[in-house]
């Protein structure tokens, strides 16, 4: 009788051991497969046409899980920057931004949730940065070049304390957003969006102002060079970061819309339980993020991302228990 016992409790083990391993297969297969569709999708995913919305912008994506609204172009280059988007939803996610980041550029688009984004947790950064300027002891005494050490510091630990941090370079995104000017609009307008972006990327300042090229008709005008040179690349490199974020958010709400239709779509699974939010899980997440990661939902109530702008968090399922 013992044998037979002993058995039993062997072959139940083993099978909760294979039970769990399943699960975790599953879940694993689950995950990749998420991955690849991130990576690439052949097909066009429906997150609506070019909208109108209420305050004369468009909206990119109205069907989408996160809606994205631009100002500052018509109709027409709306429906291209979303054709660009949509072309690039099976391309890598850097060179969608570079795309779409000449049309930023040239008619000084605007996004509105990146816009929100800044006006919301902007104060914030710069009133973190005055408390510890104002902490630290002897700030008055200090050199030039150690408080400049100290307020490179001090932006950092100021973009940790940040509830909310989209996926980009938030230091940028605050210090680039003001920086607009005539003299860059003209400079666009004259030598196009491609030239200026190589130029600024050269190393050596001095082949701006080279007598083989036209910029020195600008450039004369300037007082200070260097000064002009390092708002310019930081007023580039905010460009790049909002063409980042655009095109960052549209397309993982673009996968997230397609997974949310195709749950209304199907409704019942014999296979899934419920819901889970998982994200990077690095460094970069933020605080919002982190505090949802691995939190159950229930199967009616899937949850939509992006969470926020820049937001890397997507849903997977949980597994159901055989009983």
């Amino acid at each position: 009788m013992l044998w037979i016992i002993l058995v039993f409790i062997a072959v139940s083990l083993i099978w909760i051991s294979i039970r769990s391993m399943a699960r975790k297969r599953e879940e694993k297969r689950l995950l990749t497969e998420f991955a690849s569709r991130v990576r690439s999708r052949p097909e066009v995913i429906d997150t609506g046409e070019v909208t109108k919305s209420e305050d004369n912008g468009w909206i990119l994506n109205p069907k989408s899980t996160f809606p994205i609204t631009v100002y500052g172009v018509d109709e027409d280059v709306a429906k291209r920057i979303k054709e660009m988007l949509d072309r690039g939803l099976s391309d890598d996610i850097y060179r969608v931004a570079e795309n779409i980041s000449s049309l930023v550029a040239r008619y000084k688009i605007r996004c509105k949730e990146v816009d929100e984004y800044i006006k919301t947790f902007k104060p914030i950064y710069l009133r973190k940065i005055e408390e510890q300027i104002k902490e630290y002891p002897n700030w008055e005494e200090l050199s030039d070049e150690e408080r400049k050490e100290l307020i490179s510091k001090f932006r950092s630990n100021a973009i940790l304390s940040l509830e909310v941090r989209p996926y980009c370079d938030i230091e940028v995104l605050f210090g680039g957003d003001a920086l607009a000017s005539p003299i860059y609009d003209a400079l666009i307008e004259k030598y196009g969006y491609d030239a200026i972006k190589y130029y600024l990327r050269r190393k050596n300042r001095g082949d701006i102002v080279s007598n083989e090229n036209e910029f020195s008709s600008f450039i004369e005008e300037i007082k200070d060079l260097d000064l002009f040179y390092e708002e310019m690349s930081l007023y580039w490199q905010y460009i790049e970061e909002v063409s980042f974020l655009i095109a960052h958010t549209y397309m993982m709400s673009a996968y997230a819309t397609r997974d949310y239709r195709d749950f209304k779509k199907f409704r019942r699974s014999e296979l899934t339980e419920k819901w889970k939010l998982i994200n990077a899980n690095d460094e970069n997440v933020c605080p919002y993020c982190r505090s949802l990661k691995d939190k159950n939902f229930s199967f009616e109530d899937y949850p939509k991302v992006p969470l926020h702008i820049g937001c890397r968090c997507v849903v997977t399922s949980v597994i159901r228990e055989k009983q």
